[in-house]
C-alpha cells in the first residue's frame, strides 16, 4: 500500500496522522477518505472536530452533520437549531422558534401565535389589532372596520358603511 515496508505494526500509512495505521485506524472512511479511528471516523463539516457518536449522521435539510445542539444552522438567529427552532415555516422559508416563526410584514417583529396568518385582503400578516390597514383612517382594521364598502372601495365601519352619492359624506344613520 505504501511501498513501504510492512513490519507488525505499520501495514499502511494513516491517512490522518501520517503515522502507520494500527489496530484502530485501519480502515478507509466511505466519507471523507481518511482512515477511520475509535473517536474520527468522518470528519464534522461544523466543527472540524471528528465526528463522534452524538454527530456523524448527515442533516437532511443543511448536508451538515447532526450534533445534539446543531443540527442545522438557524436562517434567522445564526444559531443552531435546537429542538425548538428546526421546522421550516412553510410562510417565510425560516426556521420556527418559540417566538419568531416568520417576520411580521407590519411591525418587523417576529410573528408570534397571534399574527402569523396572511391577511387575504392586504398581504400582511394579522395580529389581534392590525389585521390589515383601514383605507380611510390609516389604523389598523379592527372588529368593526375590517370589510371592504362595495361603492368607495374604502372599509366600512360602524357609522360609514356606504359613502352618500349626494354629498360625498359617509352615510350615518
Amino acid at each position: 500500500m505504501c511501498n513501504l515496508v510492512r513490519r507488525d505494526m505499520c501495514y499502511p500509512i494513516c491517512g490522518m496522522c501520517n503515522l502507520v495505521r494500527r489496530d484502530m485506524c485501519y480502515p478507509i472512511c466511505d466519507m471523507c477518505n481518511l482512515v477511520r479511528r475509535d473517536m474520527c471516523y468522518p470528519i464534522c463539516d461544523m466543527c472540524n472536530l471528528v465526528r463522534r457518536d452524538m454527530c456523524y449522521p448527515i442533516c437532511g435539510m443543511c448536508n451538515l452533520v447532526r450534533r445534539d445542539m446543531c443540527y442545522p444552522i438557524c436562517d434567522m438567529c445564526n444559531l443552531v437549531r435546537r429542538d425548538m427552532c428546526y421546522p421550516i415555516c412553510g410562510m417565510c422559508y425560516l426556521v420556527r422558534r418559540d417566538m419568531c416563526y416568520p417576520i411580521c410584514d407590519m411591525c418587523n417583529l417576529v410573528r408570534r401565535d397571534m399574527c402569523y396568518p396572511i391577511c387575504g385582503m392586504c398581504n400582511l400578516v394579522r395580529r389581534d389589532m392590525c389585521y390589515p390597514i383601514c383605507d380611510m383612517c390609516n389604523l389598523v382594521r379592527r372588529d368593526m372596520c375590517y370589510p371592504i364598502c362595495g361603492m368607495c372601495n374604502l372599509v366600512r365601519r360602524d357609522m360609514c358603511y356606504p359613502i352618500c352619492g349626494m354629498c360625498y359624506l359617509i352615510r350615518r344613520d
